[in-house]
């Protein structure tokens, strides 16, 4: 340990925050992809939101064995988006990486994108979704959108892939009631792309595993590129237009 604290020194801190619920089948699989980061961890942040499925159990194991796995429950139910914008407050680390419970990280995740996020708020990579069940997955090779404009349009920055530089969680807005929508991600990206402030490492450091379990998973059938999807799309978006306006408007503000 000693050894460790004297490496930090030339390190900036990076504290990892992650949500759990019931994710005891696979969780030991990205313990293990943390644990093996080349990158000195200041702190994991481990927050459970009600498991029933022996998770916390495994928590524990890991908190009592590592000196920097800090382990918290809440204690009413915050579903995924309010457990980890709470889990990330908690998080004391100059730089903030977000992590699912049931990915697998590549063991030089965080090395590389503290290389290159700088002066950024927030620093993203590639993920490449995978299934030991038979799940749908689809794998995009295109760029994901990073500017402001396209980002209101289709935000595509997963938040299994973020590194935040804690001066962020300064700027989201206060009224963007991040805590109530699900999609935190979204909120994320689009702030970090009003400030012109996201850095991308364009290699493939997460696989993004695709369960039925999860809370997450869809059915990419439904979005996958082809005329049926495009024309559904488009009369989904009239007949829901003055709603989808009435919702948006106050958070593009």
């Amino acid at each position: 340990m000693s050894e460790l604290k004297e490496y930090m020194t030339d390190k900036e801190t990076v504290s990892i925050v992650m949500a759990t619920y019931n994710g005891a089948k696979y969780i030991r699989q990205q313990m293990a992809s943390i644990l093996a980061q080349t990158y000195p961890l200041y702190e994991i942040i481990i927050q459970d939101d009600g498991s029933t499925d022996g998770t916390i159990e495994i928590i524990k194991e890991y908190s009592e064995r590592y000196a920097n796995v800090h382990f918290y429950m809440n204690e009413a139910e915050h579903g995924v988006n309010g457990n980890f914008y709470s889990a990330i407050r908690r998080a004391t680390g100059k730089y903030i990486a977000i992590c699912d419970q049931d990915d697998i990280w590549h063991h030089e995740k965080i090395e590389k994108q503290m290389a290159v996020i700088g002066d950024k708020l927030l620093c993203s990579c590639r993920s490449k979704p995978f299934s030991e069940e038979n799940a749908h997955v689809y794998y995009d090779e295109r760029m994901p959108n990073m500017t402001l404009l396209r980002m209101l349009n289709s935000a595509e920055i997963p938040g299994h892939t973020m590194l935040l530089n804690r001066e962020f969680l300064d700027r989201i807005p206060d009224n963007c009631d991040v805590e109530k929508i699900g999609i935190y991600d979204v909120v994320f990206s689009v702030t970090a792309a009003a400030y012109n402030s996201i850095a991308f490492v364009d290699e493939i450091l997460v696989r993004h595993r695709s369960h039925q379990a999860s809370a997450t998973y869809c059915d990419y059938s439904d979005s996958s590129p082809c005329l049926y999807n495009g024309l559904r799309m488009l009369v989904t978006c009239v007949v829901n237009y003055k709603r989808i306006k009435k919702l948006a408007a106050p958070r593009y503000k």
